[in-house]
């Protein structure tokens, strides 16, 4: 074998080697798992075959038929060329795990981002509402097919609170920010009922909300735990409230007013009842004294008159032979 040869098969065998090496060099396929917390339901879909990685899942049933009850997922992996070299691949997984966090989620809704409606008169105010839910267990399908992010914090911070604010802008829209009361007529009939505001009725109104708030959501597999108003109104023009103030200050100090009136107005019936009841004794007394004082003249006069008689039966006839000083009367010896 010449030199030449020899020279040829060694660059053939490098080459061959060189190629080999960096055959060598494409990606290892090294495991993948997806670990799933306590909290979490996690659902395992296909990105192959019947079903695409798509933004709305066909079905409730498919995805409870995905869902998987392990705490550890293993990826399936299958080699993708990514060039025209042996070497140009890579590993992708078959199936995308979707996991859903069943914790409670809380917000508070209140000064900035409180709910702002308006009244029927055009007041425009902000409602604070104090919110938390969570997906249970057997509604996670049912959320997922709704809102296929699976993230609770979101669809609570979004979704859940533009329907509250439909709901309570529908409801605050009714009624004047303040209301009217009865309108009385001379005989104490009532004329014009009383017509309540928006903010009498406030708390009625956000308990009706949550009604309606827990009913929608409750079909999408979100349970509403609480929904209730936080606080007072926030008005847009301070000066509302400002007013609301001085006249509920004013409408105290007519009260207090009131109160001391009423006390004093106690204070003198019972005086008054006093003196009545004095003098009522007193006349009761004096009747009393009357009634006895005629009671003694009689049973004097009753006495008398049987002495009377008693000298007049036991009286002999016989004159006294002895004159009695004068002016002295008759002298009659009843005897015993």
């Amino acid at each position: 074998m010449g030199i030449k040869r020899m020279k040829k098969i060694n660059v053939v065998l490098a080459g061959v080697l060189l190629f080999g090496s960096v055959a060598c060099l494409g990606p290892a396929k090294v495991d993948k798992y997806v670990e799933i917390k306590p909290n979490e339901t996690a659902f395992v879909i296909p990105l192959e075959g019947a079903t695409s990685d798509q933004g709305k899942f066909d079905s409730v049933d498919f995805l409870a038929k995905k869902k998987v009850a392990t705490k550890r997922i293993y990826l399936p992996l299958k080699k993708i060329n990514t060039g025209r070299m042996y070497w140009n691949y890579k590993w992708v997984p078959t199936v995308r795990v979707i996991t859903v966090d069943r914790k409670p989620i809380t917000f508070t809704w209140e000064d900035a981002s409180g709910i702002k409606v308006e009244s029927n008169d055009s007041i425009g105010f902000k409602v604070g509402i104090n919110i938390s839910g969570h997906v249970s267990e057997e509604d996670t399908a049912l959320f997922l097919y709704n809102y296929p992010s699976g993230n609770l914090t979101t669809i609570l911070a979004q979704v859940v609170k533009s329907k509250t604010t439909e709901d309570l802008s529908r409801s605050f829209a009714k009624y004047n920010l303040e209301g009217s009361p009865n309108i009385y007529n001379k005989a104490g009939k009532v004329i014009v009922k009383e017509v309540k505001g928006a903010r009498q009725m406030k708390g009625d109104i956000v308990d009706d909300s949550k009604k309606n708030i827990v009913a929608f959501f409750a079909k999408t597999g979100v349970t509403i735990d609480t929904f209730g108003l936080i606080g007072g109104l926030a008005y847009e023009d301070a000066t509302i409230q400002d007013s609301i103030n001085d006249n509920f200050k004013s409408a105290l100090n007519i009260k207090d007013q009131d109160n001391k009136r009423l006390a004093q107005d106690k204070i003198n019936e019972k005086k008054i009842a006093q003196s009545l009841a004095d003098k009522k004794s007193a006349e009761n007394f004096a009747k009393a004294a009357e009634a006895r004082k005629k009671q003694v003249e009689v049973s004097n006069s009753v006495y008398y008159a049987k002495a009377a008689l008693v000298k007049a039966e036991r009286w002999n006839g016989v004159l006294p032979t002895m004159m009695p000083p004068n002016g002295a009367g008759f002298i009659l010896d009843i005897g015993k």
